[in-house]
């Protein structure tokens, strides 16, 4: 059973720069065609100020952490017992090379489903830029089986 006093745990917060060369990787390995994911000069010529973060490539940040899944231990959950079910991101600011981000998470919610057998942990990761304006929120729902 998920520990429902842990809503509300706030993680350590995580500073993170943003490099044009990680985005690069990112956007090639993602399959993004559009050159403002990749090319500085073409990002520049279509109006933004550097090379634009793919969609998804907050989730690398999280990554970063000495301990990424420090709330699974938090939890008392085996990782071989989780299962991804559902990610969602919204941006209010454009990301860009050379951002200098702060993220911070904190357990929203958790729930059950199938009478139990089914336990939900939602995580919410929000990001401030070097001039702690907030430009996105990633939800993160795990299940527990």
């Amino acid at each position: 059973m998920l520990n429902r006093n842990l809503i509300g745990k706030v993680y350590k917060p995580l500073t993170f720069k943003i490099t044009g060369q990680r985005l690069k990787i990112f956007a090639k390995a993602t399959g993004q065609t559009d050159p403002i994911y990749f090319d500085h000069e073409a990002a520049i010529m279509q109006g933004h100020k550097g090379i634009m973060c793919p969609p998804t490539f907050l989730i690398v940040v999280g990554m970063e952490q000495k301990k990424p899944f420090q709330f699974l231990e938090d939890l008392e959950i085996k990782i071989e017992r989780i299962l991804h079910a559902g990610q969602e991101f919204n941006y209010e600011e454009i990301v860009y090379e050379g951002d200098k981000l702060v993220m911070e998470t904190k357990i929203i919610d958790m729930y059950d489903k199938k009478e139990g057998a089914l336990q939900f942990c939602v995580l919410q990761t929000k990001f401030k830029n070097q001039n702690s304006i907030h430009v996105a929120t990633l939800e993160n729902t795990i299940v527990v089986r």
